[in-house]
Parts: C-alpha cells; sequence; structure tokens
C-alpha cells in the first residue's frame, strides 16, 4: 500500500521520507499485511464468466489517491450502510455487495464505489447500476481480520502479472457467509478481464 500512496503524496508536495513516515504512522498492521502476503503468496483462483447483472444500493464517487489520502469515503459508507441498511443485519438473505464501476481510467483514476446487493431492482431503487456481461478474473482471500485480507487481496490484483487484460467495466467484492466473522473472513473479489481469444 505505501508502494502505491507514495508517488500521490509527492504529487501533493510532501518528499518522499514524509510520504512514508505519513502512511507507516496511519495505516494498520502494515507488518501483518506485509508476512501475510510473503506466506500466502496470489489469491488468484480462476476464470469466470458471468452475464449482465442489476446492482441496486449506495454509491459515492472516490479514487485510491483520495482514499490513502486520510479523506477517503469507503469506511464512512461501510459504517453508515452497517447502521441503516437492512441487508446489513441479514434481514435480507443476500450477499452484500461492494462494487467499483464508471472507472475514469484505471486504479490510478476515480471511480464509483456503492455497497448494495445484485437481483432485480425494485419500483423505488434510485441507484441502479448495471454491470455488463463479462469475464473475471477471481480472486480469494485467505482468512483473517476482514480489512486485511480484502487489502491483501487488492494488493495481490494490484501487482498481478496479468493486470493489463483488466477492462475496468466494473469490479465488485462478494461478503457472504464466509465473511460473517469479521476476525476470520474469507472474501471473493471479481475483476473484469478481456483474455485473447
Amino acid at each position: 500500500m505505501i508502494e502505491i500512496c507514495v508517488p500521490y503524496l509527492k504529487e501533493e508536495g510532501k518528499t518522499e521520507v514524509e510520504a512514508r513516515k505519513l502512511l507507516e504512522s496511519t495505516l494498520p498492521h502494515l507488518k501483518r499485511w506485509r508476512s501475510a502476503a510473503k506466506e500466502t503468496g496470489t489469491s488468484f483462483s480462476h476464470f469466470e464468466k458471468l452475464n449482465t447483472k442489476q446492482f441496486t444500493g449506495i454509491s459515492t464517487v472516490t479514487s485510491n489517491k483520495e482514499e490513502a489520502s486520510g479523506k477517503g469515503k469507503i469506511s464512512s459508507m461501510w459504517e453508515w450502510f452497517h447502521k441503516n441498511s437492512p441487508l446489513s443485519s441479514h434481514q435480507i438473505p443476500r450477499d452484500i455487495i461492494a462494487l467499483y464501476s464508471d472507472y475514469e481510467t484505471d486504479e490510478h483514476g476515480s471511480y464509483t464505489f456503492s455497497i448494495g446487493t445484485f437481483g432485480e431492482p425494485e419500483d423505488d431503487d434510485r441507484n441502479v447500476i448495471t454491470l455488463p456481461a463479462s469475464e473475471y478474473a477471481v480472486f480469494i482471500s485467505r482468512r483473517g481480520r476482514l480489512e486485511e485480507v480484502v487489502f491483501d487481496t487488492w494488493r495481490d490484483i494490484w501487482g498481478w502479472e496479468q493486470k493489463q487484460i483488466r477492462t475496468y467495466t466494473g469490479d465488485f467484492e462478494v461478503y457472504n457467509e464466509n465473511a460473517a466473522d469479521r476476525e476470520n473472513a474469507q472474501v471473493a473479489i471479481y475483476v473484469a478481464v478481456q483474455r485473447g481469444k
């Protein structure tokens, strides 16, 4: 994470040393994240083709640069969702989806981050996102503390040797029964790709 964030902080006028110190003091558990990644290696599992999907939920626009700066929106969205959504209390038995869509360019540009579910939209659903049919590279996290395994898996994706085949048409994290225990969670992340014919 530090290697990804340092260039953004340098753009904002910090020296490399200042940027590293800031990140090391504000990002939790970095030592554990580094050692876990070394132990487990890549989390790539397989490729899978999926049909068009309808997503409903709450959304905001952010970027990895904004999230790394400490002014991010994702954690506050999750807090709001857990306090206010019937999905988070399992009143509705569906997987919770964290969707990344409408990428400006790639992981360095802005994107829309959404939390909700796949399924047929209701009449009063105002925020409906259509995810096109696509092939996905599926990454399965190791088991561990939820925030850590999600970050570790995204780090694997950013460093994936085939990342040039990503299409940025929409990626998503699946939070199902495997993620119910936040201290021993496992999450699947689907990354849209286009492989050669």
